[in-house]
């Protein structure tokens, strides 16, 4: 960089489609990868705690940006810098060929090269560089998890926090089949044979579609045969790819402890249905996927839930319904509060729980709060 960049206003969001604003479907940058900076006008002597904010949004949406992630209630103190960074989203930062050719994975990428670039240079804006927590919200809570995962994490941050969120819970699990997603997203953009292309030509061929083209393809991967609700998700990588980010399961949340390298982390949830209708905000604007959920529900509401296949599904799903949606198998204004209730706990509070339960032995006994 040789010139002078202009950081009096925030930068655009990463591009996303915008399933809220019918008139504007479509919003943000392709050039959005910057971080925005907060630290108070007078502090104390010595370097400040640095607090580094990954947002949520499904892993298809979300902003960084002050009107979305201001930093009113932290400056007050005036003993802390906020950092809030962007990542690419949707098809832009969550596909893969499953093979070396697009490892997938890109967002989460982007939000370690933003740590990588605090670790760097926040001391120039009075950051300590050894005192920063990792911190989000929904998926941003997923990605913080996948961060504790990853087995190159030492030294970019020193403690985490879990909001409503974390890679184990069904919205972040990775796709059974990537690359063949990367295929029906490429024939939904006008790729022809596109299931009998090389890896290096899908990938070749995705680049030349305008990302505008690329985003309103995607809406056409919302099927019944996955998980619809969000399409694009973080996937497990060959721990031998180059750059390999995630190479462990999210369904064993198991965060290793008992090194040097060990990291504090805590976890917690908001109000379950709030973060229901969040997830629920694909379905409600495709009223195809909602016909498709009735006509066969319980089959549906399990890939919804994504629910293990050694369980006794039909046993399940009638007591989910019997508890959350007075007994009924359909999905309209009677039974949509139970509905965005039953997302909301499965989606975040019972990942949050088992990941409790399967950590909570790493903490140490005098401090073990349960």
């Amino acid at each position: 960089w040789n010139g002078t960049l202009s950081a009096l206003y925030p930068k655009p969001d990463c591009i996303q489609r915008d399933y809220i604003n019918v008139l504007k479907p479509i919003s943000g940058s392709e050039d959005c990868l910057y971080l925005n900076i907060y630290r108070p006008l007078h502090k104390a002597g010595g370097e400040l705690p640095v607090m580094f904010y990954i947002h949520g949004g499904g892993f298809f949406s979300g902003s960084p940006g002050p009107s979305s992630v201001g930093p009113q209630y932290f400056m007050d103190t005036s003993d802390v810098i906020l950092v809030v960074p962007a990542y690419r989203l949707g098809p832009f930062g969550f596909i893969s060929t499953n093979d070396e050719q697009m490892t997938g994975n890109y967002g989460l990428k982007d939000q370690k090269l933003a740590l990588q670039w605090v670790q760097k240079y926040i001391s120039a804006f009075g950051g300590d560089p050894d005192r920063v927590t990792i911190f989000g919200h929904s998926a941003g809570a997923a990605s913080v998890h996948s961060h504790l995962m990853n087995n190159n994490k030492e030294g970019l941050f020193s403690k985490a926090i879990m909001i409503s969120g974390a890679a184990n819970a069904p919205f972040a699990l990775p796709l059974n089949d990537p690359r063949d997603q990367v295929v029906q997203l490429a024939k939904a953009a006008g790729v022809t044979e596109a299931e009998n292309l090389s890896s290096a030509c899908l990938v070749h061929a995705l680049r030349s579609i305008k990302p505008e083209d690329l985003l309103l393809a995607a809406d056409n991967l919302k099927l019944w045969a996955e998980q619809p609700l969000v399409v694009f998700r973080p996937n497990i990588e060959n721990d031998t790819w180059p750059g390999a980010f995630l190479t462990k399961d999210p369904l064993d949340p198991f965060i290793p402890f008992g090194t040097n390298t060990d990291t504090p982390w805590i976890v917690g949830n908001a109000p379950a249905k709030g973060e229901g209708l969040v997830i629920a905000l694909r379905l409600a604007s495709n009223k195809n996927l909602q016909d498709e959920l009735n006509e066969k529900f319980s089959q549906r509401l399990s890939i919804t839930l994504s629910l293990p296949a050694t369980c006794d599904t039909e046993d399940v799903i009638d007591s989910l319904v019997t508890e959350y949606m007075d007994g009924k198998r359909k999905l309209n204004n009677e039974t949509l509060s139970g509905f965005l209730e039953l997302l909301g706990d499965a989606y975040f509070i019972q990942p949050t729980y088992r990941l409790l339960k399967y950590n909570v032995n790493s903490s140490r006994s005098d401090l073990r709060g349960i």
